[in-house]
């Protein structure tokens, strides 16, 4: 074997330098050849992507860079799209106390004093009147007169006057809650990790994206912007002179949103309020089934029931059909449309009772105001066969039939003792931003922003337009204490200054069991009742006293051109005995009246127009109130709160779109 070995070893290393004949001599390549020359080269730059892509394809380092892009940005979309309720994607984790409640605000639309069936419509509103029997009436619970006033009271606690909002918000204004003003929403989702949606009718803003639900501490929201909608269609419709050398037209629009986009239901036609109802439905259900199903939840359903137009729903008409055959037409139609809000509630409650949530919620009903009167026969603004009686006036006054409304509070989080009460003590829109707040564990230092309490009715003291001065009712609620929180001083329960802020032009306020009403003496001052309900007669002692409008002492609207320097806004005092003042102090007239609201709840007696001296001065003390107030204790800002030309939705493709967005 070592021959063999040391043969073949001999022939491999000769192999290559044997010389054979007839072959010409030249270099023969090594069968191993030597190591390839070494040349210089230029290393080539790359990158962290370009070395983990290369694996996988010859791309160039940027494609390479763009295709990691990419896929993290699709990464970030399907995670995001995952998570409960649209949290942003930087969010670690949702912070929460699974003992809060799930607080349901249910805000109805136009709902009149005789409209509930416990509170003695002739038709009934079973569910809603489980409610009430199963939770506590809110028996003197006082709204603003203007719908968008008293939710944005609702939502911030802060009076809808000073906010700018005592006008209203019409369909295609600019005017808004501002952006500096804190909502419950926000408040509740910050403070205590919930997750907040909207339903509905939202009415406080749309010129900017930044005035809607979306960006005002709403996780999402489905509904619509304006005032109303057609229940069918979703559109809303106004008439309005785009300019001064114009006709009158009229401005038709699409308005239903889904978060930031249009939304074009699956079902066309589909009534408004089912519409709702089954998203409704869908967010509790899409709660349940997630990750967080404990997470407390907060939902404000605003239904558009019974906002003119009167666009009843077939399916109810057997129930109201007796009132028909009475030949109260528009009343039975308004009839169909409560019993279709109430199956729209019992069907919110049975969702949450479906699915384990109802023992732990808390759910209020209450409406924005009054019910609408007959202002124009054949307007959308005309008669909606609601009825305020007995209360005085409707929609649009200062009378109880306009600014007290139907409020309740129940649910499975409510002790059982406390169940099927009515509580009589006078609360107002803004003081349910305090209660719920409460009621949810935020903090009052959170609430209030550090205020002293004692100094909230004090005119003397000028504070901030945006502090909140609604009280929280949880402890009387609960049970926990037998007395509600008193005011030390007059309460404002509705105002509205003239456009130069000189004087109080409408008011109504409430001190020592009295109300004092002032108004425009040729506003309406009676009591709407419909054709069968007979004649709406005023009776002689319940008429107003014309009086003259003194000036106030000084004014207190907002103006942003007399900011300080640390960006807050100062008061814009006017004088009104200068000559710059256009005020024509002798052509003004208003009518003032005075009622001992407590025996009189249907305001039948104007006590202010006799001679007493115990009641004359009362009455210079609430005058007195007034003249001193100038907007104080929060100062006082204006809105405009009309039709913008700008908004018109021909320009924007027949949608009430938001006409402000991108401007600066």
């Amino acid at each position: 074997k070592l021959s063999l070995l040391a043969v073949t070893h001999t022939t491999c290393t000769m192999r290559d330098s044997v010389d054979v004949s007839s072959f010409d001599y030249y270099e023969v390549s090594p069968l191993i050849p030597n190591p390839p020359v070494q040349v210089s080269r230029v290393k080539q730059k790359s990158n962290w992507c370009h070395l983990c892509w290369q694996r996988f394809t010859c791309c160039s380092k940027w494609l390479c860079a763009l295709m990691t892009l990419l896929l993290i940005v699709l990464i970030l979309i399907v995670v995001r799209s995952v998570l409960p309720f649209g949290w942003p994607w930087w969010i670690p984790s949702i912070v929460y106390d699974s003992t809060d409640p799930h607080i349901i605000l249910i805000v109805a639309d136009d709902i009149g004093w005789g409209d509930l069936g416990y509170g003695g419509a002739e038709y009934p509103t079973t569910n809603i009147d489980m409610l009430k029997l199963s939770g506590i009436a809110l028996n003197r619970f006082y709204a603003h007169e203007s719908g968008s006033a008293t939710r944005s009271a609702i939502l911030t606690g802060v009076p809808g006057y000073a906010l700018g909002l005592q006008n209203g918000i019409d369909t295609g204004s600019n005017a808004h809650i501002p952006l500096d003003v804190p909502l419950l929403p926000e408040l509740l989702r910050a403070q205590r990790g919930y997750a907040t949606h909207m339903v509905g009718k939202w009415s406080l803003g749309y010129s900017r994206f930044e005035y809607t639900p979306t960006r005002r501490g709403f996780d999402t929201f489905l509904g619509f912007h304006q005032r109303y909608i057609d229940y069918w269609h979703y559109s809303a419709t106004i008439q309005e002179r785009l300019d001064a050398d114009s006709d009158i037209q009229m401005l038709v629009g699409y308005d239903l949103w889904r978060n930031e986009k249009v939304y074009q239901p699956e079902v066309k036609m589909q009534y408004a309020t089912e519409l709702f109802d089954d998203h409704v439905g869908s967010l509790i259900d899409a709660h349940v089934a997630s990750e967080h199903a404990d997470q407390p939840m907060f939902l404000m359903y605003a239904p558009p029931n019974a906002h003119a137009p009167i666009q009843y729903h077939y399916e109810y008409d057997s129930e109201c059909a007796y009132i028909r055959e009475t030949g109260e037409l528009i009343r039975s139609q308004y009839c169909n449309l409560m019993q279709e809000l109430d199956a729209s509630i019992g069907r919110l409650v049975g969702k949450l009772k479906e699915n384990n949530m109802w023992q732990r919620t808390l759910l209020v009903f209450t409406t924005d105001n009054g019910g609408l009167m007959c202002w124009g026969v054949g307007s959308v603004d005309s008669c909606s066969g609601s009825v305020n009686l007995p209360l005085r006036g409707g929609k649009g006054t200062l009378f109880e039939g306009s600014i007290r409304v139907r409020s309740l509070i129940s649910g499975g989080y409510l002790e059982e003792s406390v169940r099927g009460q009515n509580m009589d003590e006078l609360m107002h829109a803004t003081d349910l931003f305090a209660t719920l707040a409460e009621a949810a564990h935020v903090e009052p230092s959170v609430v209030y922003g550090g205020a002293d309490v004692s100094s909230w009715d004090d005119p003397s003291q000028v504070v901030g337009m945006n502090d909140v001065t609604g009280l929280s009712f949880w402890d009387r609620l609960i049970g926990k204490t037998a007395t509600s929180p008193s005011r030390a001083l007059p309460f404002i329960a509705d105002m509205r200054l003239d456009d130069s802020s000189s004087y109080i032009q409408k008011v109504a306020m409430f001190w020592k069991g009295y109300k004092y009403v002032a108004q425009p003496a040729e506003a309406y001052d009676g009591w709407w009742q419909s054709p069968l309900q007979g004649s709406s007669d005023l009776p002689s002692d319940s008429v107003g006293v014309v009086i003259q409008p003194q000036p106030l002492n000084n004014g207190g609207n907002i103006d942003d051109e007399h900011a300080g320097d640390d960006g807050a806004a100062e008061s814009n005092l006017v004088d009104v005995s200068s000559s710059s003042t256009t005020v024509l102090w002798d052509t003004l007239r208003v009518n003032e009246y005075l009622f001992k609201i407590e025996d009189d709840p249907s305001e039948t007696k104007n006590i202010g127009s006799g001679d007493d001296e115990d009641i004359q001065a009362l009455l210079t003390e609430f005058r007195t109130y007034l003249r001193n107030l100038a907007g104080a204790p929060r100062r006082y800002t204006r809105q405009e709160s009309y039709t913008s030309i700008a908004s018109d939705p021909t320009k924007f493709g027949g949608v009430w779109y938001p006409f402000e967005e991108g401007q600066t």
